[in-house]
């Protein structure tokens, strides 16, 4: 099963060793794009510069139309970034109002339209999605105070860092009918049942395998 948030196999014929490299390569060695470098031009708020670049870094941002399209910012032959490497963005957002401005991903500006915050493409790309996602929250502002940057993302892997990451969680369950006893309950009918559980409407768990 697949969709936007979730992704969902039956795997057969594997040992837990080797589920356990199938999970690690799903969140390690799964190229996407985060930011990566951040420039903070102006910042009157009450947060450091170091603690809003670090919120930054872990923004989700949309890669799967335009990663394979970039090179590795290692294998560049830029000096810094370029458009061929990396996606620019900026922020410019300055509170004149008494009410606090809360400054959010919507306020991210990307020069490529492919490369955007997932929420913004959430709201403005998939009407049918979920329009209940808020947009991330960065910081708040009051009157007078000033918020503006620059970043660059680029491709990476989440073995090098978790803000390349491709997904939050992944998990897996190898027993869908308890039948090993790895986990007991007291009551065995709170065993939750298993979309791949093979048991009959009235069992609870299959019979416990020596």
């Amino acid at each position: 099963m697949f969709s936007r948030s979730n992704v969902e196999g039956l795997l057969s014929d594997l040992t837990i060793g080797e589920k356990a490299v199938v999970s690690t390569q799903s969140t390690g060695e799964v190229c996407t794009l985060a930011i990566d470098w951040v420039q903070i031009q102006q910042n009157t708020s009450v947060l450091i510069d170091e603690f809003i670049s670090h919120r930054m870094g872990l923004i989700p941002l949309t890669s799967d139309e335009i990663v394979d399209q970039l090179h590795n910012f290692r294998d560049c032959s830029c000096v810094d970034y370029c458009r061929d490497c990396s996606v620019e963005l900026t922020l410019d957002v300055r509170c004149n109002d008494e009410t606090p401005r809360h400054v959010t991903t919507r306020d991210l500006i990307s020069s490529n339209l492919k490369c955007i915050p997932v929420t913004s493409r959430v709201r403005d790309h998939e009407p049918d999605g979920d329009t209940n996602q808020d947009d991330i929250l960065i910081c708040k502002l009051r009157r007078g105070q000033h918020l503006k940057m620059k970043m660059y993302a680029r491709k990476g892997f989440a073995k090098e860092h978790t803000k390349w990451s491709p997904c939050s969680a992944v998990g897996f369950e190898y027993d869908p009918d308890n039948a090993l006893r790895h986990t007991t309950y007291p009551v065995p009918s709170d065993w939750p049942k298993s979309d791949y559980s093979e048991l009959e409407e009235d069992q609870t768990e299959a019979p416990f395998e020596v």
